[in-house]
């Protein structure tokens, strides 16, 4: 797949072609090794004309906070602005993090909880896997499959779009 993008890509800005293409792709630069195929790839396509390569940030303290009030469903007092602060520490502002353990809180029932007493400690899972297995092992095979192939889509998808790879 790797070199089919490679080829595409090259093939897009041959020279007077006149094709225009966007290329949307994420990766976690942190699981790419020296070694790894796509950091060949990457190394390639770095050097074509119109190429450019964006690194995502995480949020801000601000939006953070934002993200806190929109998931709790309420304004935030002071707690709750300390809750984010805390949170925008431990995530450095990744936003899937953030948003799990906002609603781990609130499904639990600790996020008022938190923001009363202001003083315990945030569950921080140890990785994104955990968060991610306690929901996907109450799904079918078939399922986790289909939903495998929508997380390449993205966080909404047309069921339209899917079901063809499904």
């Amino acid at each position: 797949m790797l070199l089919l993008l490679r080829h595409v890509l090259r093939a897009a800005v041959a020279e007077g072609n006149g094709v225009r293409l966007l290329v949307l792709a994420t990766y976690r630069d942190t699981e790419i090794g020296r070694n790894h195929a796509l950091a060949g790839v990457m190394a390639d396509v770095r050097r074509l004309p119109g190429v450019e390569q964006l690194a995502m940030a995480g949020l801000s303290a601000v939006e953070v906070a934002e993200l806190v009030s929109r998931t709790a469903g309420h304004a935030l007092d002071d707690d709750g602005r300390r809750l984010a602060e805390r949170l925008h520490a431990e995530t450095d502002g990744n936003p899937f993090f953030v948003n799990e353990i906002v609603r781990l809180l609130v499904s639990e029932g600790r996020l008022e909880r938190w923001e009363e007493s202001g003083s315990w400690s945030i569950p921080i899972p140890q990785t994104v896997h955990e968060v991610v297995d306690r929901r996907l092992d109450r799904l079918s095979e078939s399922c986790s499959r289909v939903l495998s192939i929508a997380s390449a889509v993205g966080r909404e998808f047309q069921l339209k779009v899917v079901e063809p790879l499904a």
